[in-house]
């Protein structure tokens, strides 16, 4: 059985299926579970909070937490108002929260505007590890110190996932950051980016915008790619 207590935004419970946007004791039993940390694209921007999140808990009949929100960043920003994926993972909600089998971090488009894009960083030197060497204000900084901490807190499965090809040299240079991050980390690196095969099979059907998928987008293109390089093949029982 599942439990939760809502102090945040939003949330619905669809049999044993999980999604909110700001909760707390989350109390999942033997099944698989993923969280998710990202901004507009986990969230379902064009798809009223419909996302990748919920197809492939439908697919695989897992649980999942969904903390996103659109139009954030990595980093710590005051343009942000409080609500980076940095202050969101330091949340009382996701703190008390019991470890998953995956926790899943999307690299945001929104730290590739240039307002933010200023702000990058670089990644650490291998042997920097600690959660507090990490500059937080930056955007891999943030994605670093997300990571360390993660592991120290729940040592799970963390995997970092871009957004499909679109024409951003910014985005694109957070790309090879992030696969340099992922590398230092041994994490899983969805890269959708620069997956030249993935973006030939994209439809205008699946995309709203340049950077916002549609349901079809979510349902038969990022969701089927995502449960193949997370290793999730194997547990889709209810594809449609």
């Amino acid at each position: 059985e599942m439990t939760s207590s809502l102090v945040g935004s939003e949330m619905c419970i669809r049999d044993r299926l999980f999604y909110c946007v700001g909760c707390a004791n989350v109390h999942h039993n033997d099944t698989f579970s993923i969280y998710w940390l990202g901004s507009s694209v986990t969230y379902g921007y064009a798809t009223n909070g419909y996302s990748m999140a919920d197809v492939i808990a439908e697919h695989t009949d897992t649980d999942f937490y969904k903390n996103a929100v659109s139009g954030t960043t990595l980093q710590v920003s005051g343009l942000n108002e409080g609500r980076s994926y940095v202050e969101r993972f330091e949340s009382s909600d996701m703190q008390r929260m019991e470890a998953p089998d995956i926790f899943i971090i999307q690299l945001s488009t929104n730290d590739a505007i240039p307002k933010y894009f200023e702000n990058v960083g670089a990644p650490t030197p291998y042997d920097i590890r600690s959660p507090s060497l990490f500059e937080r204000t930056t955007t891999c900084g943030a994605l670093e110190y997300i990571i360390s901490s993660a592991i120290n807190k729940w040592d799970c499965e963390i995997a970092i996932y871009t957004n499909p090809y679109y024409d951003s040299a910014n985005y694109s240079m957070l790309v090879e950051c992030a696969k340099t991050i992922a590398l230092k980390w041994d994490v899983i690196f969805v890269d959708m980016y620069n997956d030249v095969d993935f973006n030939l099979l994209r439809k205008d059907a699946y995309m709203f915008d340049n950077i916002h998928p549609t349901i079809e987008g979510y349902s038969e293109w990022i969701a089927p790619y995502m449960e193949e390089k997370l290793g999730m093949s194997d547990m889709v029982t209810n594809k449609q």
